[in-house]
């Protein structure tokens, strides 16, 4: 991480700290060195060394040297794609070259016959991905991948994301939710630093809106786009995953083989496609194939001679180290040699602590305490609960939902009646997922059983996840039975028609209110009693819907505090470079300066 280059006297060590210490070389140092052993098969990290540098060097060598003599087996070596960090791949020969086969480990100094693979991180590789699709927008992929696809044309066009953005900006319910202007287009380059700028545009929805604008735009060069969108998240939501969901194994030999299939797919597409109107070669696509061959040796490595059970991915990314960085950035962004240091060593030693037992901060308890200093606040309480319940009678009576009409279904455009549906799969999903309980005929009821599909089904029929999962489980979501989707169509027309006059409730429960008086909705269907299935719909409908109402007000409360501030003066980056940028702007006059 970079540092201060300065030189600063260290109580602790009793010595000017901020030359480099690496061996060999000399000056002030501006970056900080920090090499950090994880566990792959549990979850652990320690900080090893530290050292003051100003590039790279072989000590990383010299640390898998001395973890092998303590037990640890290094496999891997983690980091991004800086310069410093392609100057350690150099030195190791690894490289991802356009011309070149992959070179992407190098022999273990510690133990024959092993190798160490060197992995750039994938979370830094997505946000680089997203990056290289926004600056060059045309990506051309090769073309017997088009044809083994069956892709209506070759061309991945980043412009298809905006126009999603814009056909979908006057819904309320939207396929592609997560995306925002300034997500699709980042100006600012901490926010294209951002995770949740990158996951928002390579994401499922994203690719399943493209496909559904290609219906409706009678355009099929969409899918081309919507289908490498949905191949990059299926990607990343594998290498990134943290739980077993996702894990590599061979329990399921087809599963096993379509993951192998998709690593190995998507360096080859990287390696060959091209990106811009030139084809140039990006460096997202060498680090791409670097990545996927080292992958692809761990897996065989964990799997195959190691005898794992399954591998997470997500246990080779750089999360550890970047947490702790963050850790000491909190003192601040950029830190001087001496506060580094003294930062890291408080890191360290606060992450093998335990709690001390009999602190002063445990009860005692040995006995009750001798005064009961609560009674009053619990009577108060009561008394409150007395108001507050007659209070929200009166709320709840005096906004009673009135049964629809036929025009209120109007409302909502067929676009956004897809979206309810698919809404409702992933109601019944959620429940299912749940530790609530429910049946089998109870789950039964909810469901489509006729052969031909519903008619507002689209959108769930093409969100499906075949590349991971076997074809019988392909389908993210459940489709849902004609009565759930009236029923959830019917809460989202009420939610729209009174949710405004809720804002005014101050006793009431918002929540049970739209719930009580939208369980006539069951009244003459088929979903069984038996488990209150009817009740449990539509409070976990409305659990989500609420959560989305308040971001979206949220928001319009950001635009109008925006409008009504004055516009900046200069617009830059940062305010410290703003300010010099005034400061530069001022004329001194003559008078001032004889003076």
């Amino acid at each position: 991480m970079s540092l201060k280059a300065e030189q600063r006297y260290c109580h602790s060590l009793k010595k000017f700290v901020g030359r480099v210490t690496l061996p060999t070389h000399t000056g002030i140092a501006d970056k900080g060195l920090v090499i950090l052993l994880a566990g792959i098969q549990r979850r652990w990290k320690v900080s090893v060394a530290v050292y003051l540098s100003k590039k790279r060097s072989e000590e990383v060598k010299k640390q898998k040297v001395k973890a092998a003599s303590v037990g640890a087996n290094v496999v891997g070596v983690t980091s991004d794609m800086g310069a410093d960090n392609l100057a350690l791949w150099k030195s190791k020969e690894v490289t991802g070259s356009k011309n070149k086969d992959v070179v992407s480990s190098f022999p273990n100094p510690a133990r024959e016959n092993l190798n160490v693979y060197v992995l750039p991180d994938a979370v830094h590789l997505m946000k680089a991905a997203k990056s290289m699709m926004e600056s060059n927008k045309i990506i051309t992929l090769p073309e017997d991948i088009v044809e083994e696809e069956g892709l209506p044309s070759a061309n991945v066009n980043y412009n298809h994301i905006d126009d999603l953005f814009q056909h979908e900006g006057g819904n309320e319910l939207k396929v592609a939710f997560r995306l925002r202007d300034y997500n699709i287009h980042c100006n600012k380059q901490f926010k294209k630093m951002n995770v949740g700028t990158t996951k928002a545009v390579l994401c499922h929805r994203t690719g399943v809106g493209l496909k559904l604008l290609a219906e409706e735009m009678n355009d099929p060069t969409y899918e081309t786009t919507g289908w490498f969108i949905i191949l990059l998240n299926t990607f990343f939501e594998l290498v990134l995953c943290r739980h077993r969901g996702l894990a590599v194994s061979k329990f399921n030999e087809d599963v096993y083989l379509k993951t192998v299939q998709l690593v190995s797919g998507v360096a080859d597409i990287f390696h060959r496609m091209k990106v811009g109107q030139d084809g140039d070669y990006k460096p997202a696509q060498r680090g791409m194939r670097v990545l996927c061959k080292s992958l692809l040796g761990l897996i065989e490595y964990f799997l195959g001679e190691r005898k794992y059970a399954y591998l997470i991915l997500g246990r080779f990314t750089s999360d550890c180290i970047e947490n702790l960085f963050s850790c000491v950035r909190l003192s601040q962004p950029i830190p001087n040699a001496a506060m580094f240091l003294q930062c890291l060593k408080d890191i360290t030693l606060a992450q093998i602590s335990v709690a001390v037992k009999g602190s002063s901060y445990d009860y005692e308890g040995n006995g009750p305490l001798p005064v009961d200093f609560l009674q009053e606040a619990r009577q108060r309480a009561h008394d409150r609960a007395l108001t507050k319940f007659s209070e929200s009678v009166q709320e709840l009576m005096e906004n009673a939902i009135r049964p629809h009409q036929e025009s209120d279904y109007q409302m909502l455009s067929p676009w956004e009646k897809m979206v309810v549906y698919d809404m409702a799969g992933s109601v019944i999903a959620a429940i299912l997922k749940s530790n609530s309980t429910v049946c089998e005929i109870c789950i039964g009821a909810t469901k489509w059983k006729a052969d031909t599909p519903h008619p507002a089904a689209l959108i769930t029929r093409m969100k499906k996840f075949t590349l991971l999962r076997s074809e019988e489980n392909a389908m993210l979501q459940i489709c849902v039975s004609d009565e759930v989707f009236h029923a959830i169509l019917t809460a989202e027309i009420s939610f729209r028609l009174y949710r405004e006059r809720t804002l005014k409730f101050e006793y009431a429960d918002v929540k049970q209110f739209f719930v009580e008086n939208l369980m006539y909705v069951w009244g003459n269907s088929l979903i069984p009693s038996c488990h209150e299935l009817g009740r449990k719909i539509l409070t976990t409908y409305f659990d989500a819907r609420l959560k989305e109402f308040g971001k979206l007000k949220r928001e319009v409360a950001d635009k109008e505090n925006q409008a009504s501030r004055k516009p900046p003066t200069v617009n830059k980056s940062s305010k410290s470079v703003a300010k010099h940028a005034l400061a530069d702007s001022v004329t001194v006059s003559s008078s001032i300066v004889r003076l």
